[in-house]
């Protein structure tokens, strides 16, 4: 029965957005912009049983399938292959949501009793975080967040019992879900939340913290060896990002809650403390709201029982109200990471110290993201609260109250909107197609541009057209050095466009080295440009006459190019094509270097004569992931096969 209210929480919650109709879908600002295009090119390329490693449509070739966004080895995301779009990612939140809550309930059990755990649950999955990512669009915020119940649950089972089989094996999994859904940063906030779990348990003097430790270092090897296939190649990816070395702290502090912001659990709609933010989650049709709102009745129950708790203290000298030891446990864990997210604003900045301690720390933009670890552990004290209610009815008013404010606060954010496809503006596509040329398309406007509302930045990836630009966090960092440098920027334009390419100077010879043949500028009209370079060129060589040397393509898809040249002595093969690891070439079925030029471009030495030439994508780095991913993948059968035996 309980479980079934879970059930029934996650499908009332979503409601009518759970059957979108023809031309429907849920809102979401990333949703629509981003993963809507993402997860249907992903889904397009399977059913054509095409890998799609790389992406040519955006920031002149970037990678896909690395793309912390594509999770492609997630399990639910075979959801987007077996459902049409729209209705794939109601559903996907409908089965997160529900995951999310039972991991709650089995949280909160562990402290309460089965009608204090399914207020939990609803606290949780219904608190303002989920309405709000979403409203936001954050698909990959949301699957990652709600295995963070199902991991504090599972290592607090194992620090009870760390030499129990089957203990460390459901830690595992549910771990490996957790990397898997793809939201990194929600999994070094985990692994922070299990590194303090152990100074905990160690200050507790537990006679098991030697073995609760090895099993603790034994399951977080074995998940990460796992997902490794996943992982290591959107490492690569990061490596090779704008976000390589890191963010400056002012970019990685964008997005602290000031002191006052406090007054945002209690109103989330208070714009003076949301505009000290500066980060709006959706700009959408709504008003933004408080994005880590947990509900006020919550907030009261907590902050009214420590008041009690303290009084009973003070006057009568006494512990009458006790409590598990986990639950000012967790409570301390909550003001850490509220501490973490007030970055620039608490002075000395632990924030600060985090992010030069902890090199993770450098990849993270705004630090109000932290507190996720409090959007999980107060569902579970006020659960451990009112278990502690002596009338049964008190209980359930404080439950049904609860829960009455939150779906009301969240029902605002959750709703059906057009497709992208009916947003896009049909004669923008159809002057794109129909353009003369086979260059690329240039859009001379920001990711904050009106046009937006009548063209994506990533509907290129829909309609299959080459761009040089995109809306994404992970820009490939040799392609953004080059528009900075041909540019003549002397700084790093990083710290004023992180989710772009700079804006691109038509009088500076950056578009013709980008093969730019055309411009989409921001009042929806399209131009030519003609002074351009072709996608793929030769170097100036006085012996040679150009007239002789040629370049044809006959093949250009996501993962293999085909050329046949021919040039009257040996040259080096220019092209407009980003260089990555993982690109090789063959002249003639025979492998060559891949070199860079131009900072940031794909270059081959081309001997005289006629010749085929390929490039091909064939990044190693999924080989070398899938092997580690096999072996860690044996060890934990030999765990699983030895529970059983036993």
């Amino acid at each position: 029965m309980h479980i079934i209210i879970i059930v029934i929480a996650a499908f009332v919650l979503l409601g009518r957005t759970l059957f979108p109709g023809n031309g429907e879908i849920i809102y979401g600002g990333d949703l629509l912009t981003q993963f809507y295009y993402w997860k249907g090119f992903l889904a397009d390329n399977l059913r054509q049983l095409i890998i799609p490693f790389w992406n040519p449509y955006n920031f002149s070739g970037t990678p896909f399938l690395a793309h912390p966004g594509v999770a492609p080895f997630y399990p639910a995301t075979l959801i987007y292959l077996l459902f049409p779009l729209n209705i794939s990612f109601s559903l996907n939140y409908f089965l997160h949501l529900t995951i999310g809550g039972f991991g709650m309930y089995y949280l909160a059990r562990k402290y309460t009793d089965k009608i204090a755990a399914v207020i939990s649950s609803i606290a949780f999955i219904w608190s303002g975080f989920f309405s709000s990512r979403i409203y936001a669009g954050h698909v990959d915020l949301l699957t990652t967040a709600v295995w963070i119940p199902w991991v504090i649950y599972q290592f607090l089972r194992l620090s009870e019992k760390p030499e129990n089989r089957k203990n460390l094996i459901f830690a595992v999994i549910s771990l490996v879900f957790l990397i898997l859904a793809g939201y990194s940063a929600y999994l070094v906030f985990t692994l922070e939340f299990i590194f303090l779990l152990l100074i905990y348990l160690l200050i507790k003097k537990s006679p098991q913290f030697p073995k609760i430790l090895t099993s603790f270092f034994l399951v977080i090897f074995i998940s990460l060896g796992i997902t490794a296939v996943q992982w290591l190649p959107t490492w690569q990816l990061t490596g090779n990002s704008i976000r390589a070395k890191g963010l400056p702290y002012e970019l990685a502090s964008w997005g602290s809650l000031p002191l006052t912001g406090l007054k945002l659990f209690i109103n989330p709609f208070d714009r003076t403390q949301l505009n000290k933010i500066s980060y709006s989650i959706g700009g959408g049709p709504r008003e933004n709201p408080f994005d880590h709102f947990p509900g006020r009745i919550p907030v009261f129950i907590l902050l009214g029982f420590l008041i009690l708790y303290l009084l009973n203290f003070f006057i009568s000298k006494k512990n009458n109200l006790k409590l598990n030891p986990d639950f000012w446990f967790f409570l301390l864990v909550c003001l850490f990471f509220l501490g973490i997210s007030f970055g620039h604003y608490l002075k000395p900045s632990l924030h600060f110290l985090i992010y030069q301690l902890i090199p993770f720390y450098r990849y993270i933009r705004i630090p109000t993201q932290n507190l996720i670890i409090p959007v999980v552990l107060i569902p579970v004290m006020v659960g451990i609260i009112l278990s502690k209610l002596r009338f049964g009815f008190l209980k359930i008013i404080l439950g049904l109250g609860l829960a009455g404010e939150l779906i009301l606060f969240d029902r605002q954010f959750i709703f059906l909107t057009v497709l992208p496809v009916q947003k896009n503006d049909k004669s923008i596509i159809n002057q794109i197609n129909s353009a003369p040329g086979s260059g690329r398309l240039l859009p001379a406007f920001r990711v904050i541009s009106p046009l937006l509302d009548r063209f994506d930045l990533n509907a290129s990836m829909l309609y299959r057209f080459e761009t040089t630009s995109g809306y994404d966090p992970v820009i490939l960092k040799n392609y953004y050095d080059f528009i900075d440098t041909s540019q003549g920027n002397e700084i790093s334009s990083l710290p004023f466009f992180n989710v772009e390419i700079p804006p691109i100077d038509l009088s500076k010879k950056t578009a013709g080295i980008l093969n730019v043949d055309k411009i989409l500028n921001e009042d929806g009209s399209i131009v030519a440009n003609s002074n351009y370079l072709p996608r793929f060129y030769f170097s100036q060589n006085d012996i040679c006459r150009d007239e002789n040397n040629k370049i044809e393509v006959l093949e250009y898809s996501l993962n293999k190019i085909t050329l046949k040249s021919s040039a009257d002595c040996n040259l080096k093969l220019l092209s407009g094509e980003v260089f990555y690891p993982g690109w090789r070439a063959k002249i003639n079925g025979k492998n060559t270097p891949v070199l860079i030029s131009n900072i940031a471009f794909r270059t081959i030495n081309l001997p005289e004569g006629n010749h085929t030439v390929e490039y091909f994508y064939y990044p190693y780095i999924y080989l070398y992931g899938a092997i580690i991913s096999t072996s860690a993948f044996i060890i934990f059968n030999f765990l699983l096969k030895k529970y059983y035996e036993s």
